[in-house]
C-alpha cells in the first residue's frame, strides 16, 4: 500500500512528513505506538544492538560504528 492510499487523519504538515519518510527499500516505515513513544536515543540504541557494524555517524570525512 503507498503512502497516498492511506486514509488521511494527520495534520497536513505531518502528512508531508509522511510522504517523505521513506526506508531505502522505497516502502513506508511504520512505528509502533511504543516506538513512536521512545526517545531518540533509546531507538537509536536498540537499532544498534541489530546492526552493531553499520555505519551510524558519518561528519566530513569522520565516521562511526
Amino acid at each position: 500500500m503507498s503512502s497516498a492510499e492511506y486514509p488521511s487523519k494527520l495534520p497536513p504538515q505531518q502528512e508531508a512528513i509522511r510522504a517523505r519518510s521513506l526506508h531505502p527499500t522505497s516502502s513506508l516505515v511504520e512505528f509502533t505506538k511504543e516506538e513512536a513513544e521512545q526517545s531518540i536515543p533509546q531507538r537509536f540504541e536498540k537499532i544498534v544492538c541489530f546492526y552493531p557494524d553499520r555505519l551510524a555517524v558519518k561528519v566530513g570525512a569522520r565516521s562511526l560504528t
